[in-house]
């Protein structure tokens, strides 16, 4: 008996441990499944995810590739997103949001490899749990297809059409966009001037308009034309180009003070105006958001004439008349804040800083008779990388995006030059050309037909284009 008891006992312990481990083994087994479940289902949710990001990827480097076409000249270096306008792409602040939800940030960021290639990266960035980052980035590089290499046909050039504009007012500056070029003269009726440039060797006239003032300088971005001058009552004039024959005034701003306004350039909604020196700031950022309402958004003092005004990411150059500081670099992060951060002197001179290009880091700057590069990445200064005298009064500059510099000069023989920057500690002056007239005071590059217009002060053809064979 005591022998029966005791394996009874030793059977109920062993009934009890086995039901245990069964349901640990069941409670195992449901864990796995449960997991395996529900991180299936988020592996599934990050997967479409990360496709969605990859074609986001894709779409940004489309788009700049779209941008290209619309005119190497456009690819700046810096970090960029994107934005849409009228079907076309655009670069719009230093990124975007997109996608379902906004969860995925977009970045475009774009790098100098030589002088025609441009490295192109599209990075999307997205947070599927408050506690994880992920990111998916697409390199490729855009080259300026249309571009002619030194030592080619922009070492022969010869005057092509011209157009004899009414009036014996002289040209003063020009843009090109698409087929067309516009032009604004320092007076005259009409002032204002869309030509049709589709053949270069028969431009016409397709629209115009007066603007009842006397025009200084012009910028051009997407359907409007940006109009600076001397009024003090509207010293930018906004005009809408959708119909080329039939250009309008739209809007205009008046600054505060009688200063004229001297040079204009246009990024995304916020126009840079630069004025002659007054008790008035010289520097002004204006909101173009409402073109029929542009409004203040910032100004600065800069203490003399601000004679033209370039852009390049958060910075704009300023080229300026005064003796100490002809160079100015102006932090423009926040438009609303603009801040002056840097300058350059040219030691000893008392000429005048009349005219700026920029690309990326590079300046090209035309100060009295020759044409400066500098170079800017610490913004407290630039640095000078090279010079080269153009024998005559540099008015005008114009950049091919890639390798070239286009100036119109006083040079009374060559007033139409073009310069080699591919090195740029030694700019070499590879063609001339002598216009009718002479002076030249205004050009522009245009990237589609790889032609160059120019404006300037002959009577019988203030509007001439250069072309080369």
């Amino acid at each position: 008996m005591p022998i029966m008891k005791k394996t009874v006992k030793n059977l109920q312990g062993f009934t009890l441990v086995e039901a245990l481990l069964s349901v640990a083994l069941l409670s195992l087994i449901f864990t796995a499944v449960s997991g395996a479940f529900i991180y299936g289902l988020q592996g599934q949710a990050w997967g479409g995810q990360r496709a969605r990001a990859v074609f986001l990827a894709e779409e940004g480097l489309s788009a700049t590739q779209n941008i290209r076409d619309a005119g190497y000249v456009n690819l700046v270096d810096g970090t960029y997103g994107l934005s849409t306008s009228g079907g076309q792409w655009g670069f719009s602040g230093a990124s975007d949001n997109t996608g379902t939800g906004t969860i995925f940030t977009r970045q475009v960021t774009i790098s100098t490899v030589d002088a025609a290639t441009k490295n192109v990266s599209s990075t999307i960035t997205w947070s599927p749990t408050p506690y994880k980052t992920n990111s998916v980035t697409l390199v490729t590089y855009l080259t300026n297809w249309l571009t002619n290499t030194v030592g080619g046909s922009w070492t022969s050039l010869a005057q092509a059409g011209v157009l004899d504009i009414n009036g014996n007012q002289n040209g003063l500056k020009v843009q090109v966009a698409g087929n067309f070029a516009y032009i604004v003269r320092n007076g005259g009726s009409p002032d204002f001037l869309v030509v049709n440039i589709t053949d270069p060797a028969t431009p016409i006239l397709a629209g115009s308009l007066n603007s009842g003032t006397t025009l200084t300088n012009i910028a051009v971005l997407g359907n409007y034309a940006y109009v600076t001058s001397t009024s003090n009552s509207q010293e930018m004039i906004i005009i809408d180009l959708t119909d080329p024959l039939l250009p309008n005034v739209v809007g205009t701003y008046n600054a505060s003070g009688n200063a004229n306004a001297q040079g204009v350039v246009v990024s995304g909604n916020t126009a840079y105006v630069v004025r002659a020196s007054s008790g008035d700031a010289e520097f002004e950022t204006i909101n173009v958001t409402n073109k029929s309402m542009p409004v203040t958004l910032g100004t600065l003092n800069l203490n003399d004439t601000g004679n033209e005004v370039a852009i390049s990411g958060n910075y704009a150059y300023v080229v300026s008349s005064s003796n100490t500081h002809e160079l100015e670099i102006i932090n423009i992060t926040v438009p609303a804040a603009p801040t002056l951060v840097g300058s350059y002197d040219f030691v000893g001179s008392t000429t005048n800083a009349v005219t700026v290009a920029v690309s990326g880091d590079k300046i090209y700057l035309g100060n009295s008779n020759s044409l400066y590069i500098f170079q800017d990445t610490v913004h407290t200064t630039a640095t000078l990388l090279g010079s080269v005298p153009l024998a005559g009064l540099v008015n005008d500059l114009a950049f091919d995006g890639s390798s070239l510099i286009f100036a119109a000069t006083s040079n009374s023989t060559a007033d139409f030059r073009v310069v080699d920057i591919s090195v740029p500690a030694s700019p070499a002056i590879i063609s001339s050309v002598d216009l009718t007239g002479t002076e030249a005071f205004g050009v522009a590059y245009d990237s589609t037909l790889d032609q160059c217009v120019t404006v300037g002060e002959a009577n019988a053809a203030e509007f001439i284009m250069v072309t080369h064979p």
